[in-house]
């Protein structure tokens, strides 16, 4: 019989070196300049919309952000809000980095078993920890308020909960268990509401052979115990946005989460989606930077000669970002209209230039952004920066190495998962859900979201590795046998 205390003592190991990890990355950040921090919790990009609406709430009794009701989801601000209620705002922020590190360590000692009962070997739990701890593709999110790191955290604990249930009896507590972190996936996630739709799949092709009434009557009852536990968690907020704007809101008012957007940052963003480039402008490697400069930012972005032709020009482009540049600085009705104009004009001019890149060149464009990079440019490390070592170029070349290791050699091991153990299939589907959602049917590009996907690559990375290492089936071996008998 296992003891009871080795789970927890594996989890508290990870939990330290994951936590050392993110004083390290706290400690390059601030000492490179990079964002804002509030004590060991970075408050850049979308933070302040996830937490000032609970600041308003124990302040005012109100809970919005500028003039969104209903923007971001109140989850992650009710995490804050419980340790707000008790201590200072820099306090409650950095708990909450800290509670975030802990559940992700918990998704990893998860995920970790999950390897283990997929690939049928001890040492694979071993080898996914490791390789788990020495990426920092999650851990850097584990400082930010953002739901990246436990949106990451309960999609692997679900996973590990539904596969324990579809393989091990099929205990109706597993199956409830899994619907709950599946719930808390989706809250915090919710462009994963659709893994609803594929577990209710995965039902009806596991109870396929037990006829066409049992099988119907059995995917519904499991579909319910699955998705009950999100109706329930999520009935308050829907009630809430019912009562303020009179309609069903189970989620958030709009696909912008409420943020202000002009009607001019909108027919800006939609060129720049159109000619399958980011309007993120805090990336200097984007076209966002170079349409809406960051000060002390350097921006690299750079116009691609494929977007241009007889009717788009780079004068009209240089001269569309001149009016915009004009309209931030002093926003009114007529820069407002005379950017719209002269971007939309900018969209048109690439369809008649470029109508085929256009429909089947940009969703590819947009994959390749979303895909192929240095795997290492979120790191904060800076030849510039006064905290800078040598050791350092090692942990980006390491960052790099694991990032593409995951993302080719973890996909076809997904694959080859997948091709023995259908049971499997969510961690197959999820990357390429995230692929075809974000860059093809949004149009975003934005690197941070498939970042998700990152642990169950890591599954498949360490299947294939035990594929080249395992003295049973290694395929090194299996090359050395047939070189033998030539």
């Amino acid at each position: 019989m296992k003891s009871p205390l080795r789970p927890i003592a594996i989890i508290l190991l990870v939990f330290l070196v994951k936590l050392a990890s993110v004083f390290y990355l706290v400690h390059l950040s601030k000492c490179n300049g990079t964002g804002s921090f509030m004590g060991i919790a970075s408050m850049s990009g979308d933070a302040h919309s996830y937490i000032t609406p609970i600041d308003n709430l124990l302040s005012e009794g109100t809970y919005y952000y500028d003039d969104a009701k209903a923007g971001r989801m109140p989850y992650l601000g009710s995490l804050y809000m419980v340790f707000r209620l008790f201590t200072s705002k820099e306090l409650a922020l950095s708990a909450l980095v800290v509670l975030q590190v802990l559940i992700g360590s918990i998704s990893i000692y998860c995920m970790g078993k999950l390897t283990s009962m997929l690939i049928g070997l001890r040492s694979a739990f071993w080898v996914f920890i490791v390789l788990s701890l020495a990426t920092f593709h999650i851990t850097i999110f584990d400082i930010a308020i953002l739901t990246e790191s436990l949106g990451t955290a309960f999609i692997g604990i679900f996973l590990y909960l539904h596969y324990v249930y579809l393989t091990q009896g099929r205990n109706w507590k597993d199956l409830v268990y899994s619907g709950i972190f599946l719930a808390l996936t989706v809250l915090f996630k919710p462009y994963l509401s659709l893994l609803f739709i594929a577990v209710g799949i995965e039902f009806l092709w596991f109870h396929r052979n037990h006829g066409l009434v049992y099988n119907l009557r059995k995917t519904v009852v499991c579909s319910i115990c699955v998705i009950a536990p999100f109706f329930i968690i999520n009935l308050p907020w829907t009630v809430r946005n019912f009562i303020v704007f009179q309609r069903f809101v189970p989620f958030q008012q709009d696909v912008n989460a409420g943020y202000g957007y002009s009607n001019a940052t909108l027919a800006v963003y939609s060129f720049i989606q159109s000619i399958g480039e980011s309007y993120v402008s805090w990336d200097k490697r984007s076209a966002g930077c170079y349409f809406e400069p960051v000060e002390g930012l350097p921006c690299e972005y750079e116009i691609p000669s494929r977007i241009l032709g007889a009717n788009l020009t780079i004068e009209k482009i240089h001269e569309a970002r001149t009016v915009y540049g004009s309209y931030l600085k002093g926003p009114n009705d007529s820069l407002e209209q005379r950017t719209i104009a002269i971007f939309n004009d900018l969209t048109e001019a690439y369809k008649k230039d470029h109508p085929i890149s256009y429909h089947l060149l940009t969703p590819l464009v947009l994959v390749k952004h979303f895909l192929i990079h240095s795997g290492s440019y979120f790191m904060p490390i800076s030849s510039s920066s006064p905290c800078f070592h040598t050791y350092q170029i090692f942990i980006k070349v390491l960052q790099s190495v694991l990032y593409y290791a995951a993302l080719i050699f973890g996909m076809i091991g997904l694959m080859l998962i997948f091709r023995k153990n259908g049971s499997s299939f969510l961690l197959l589907l999820i990357p390429i859900y995230l692929v075809l959602f974000f860059p093809i049917f949004m149009e975003r590009s934005e690197t941070r979201y498939f970042h998700l996907a990152f642990p169950t690559l890591l599954i498949g990375l360490t299947f294939v590795l035990h594929r080249f290492i395992s003295p049973e089936n290694s395929i090194l071996i299996k090359f050395k046998r047939f070189f033998r008998t030539q």
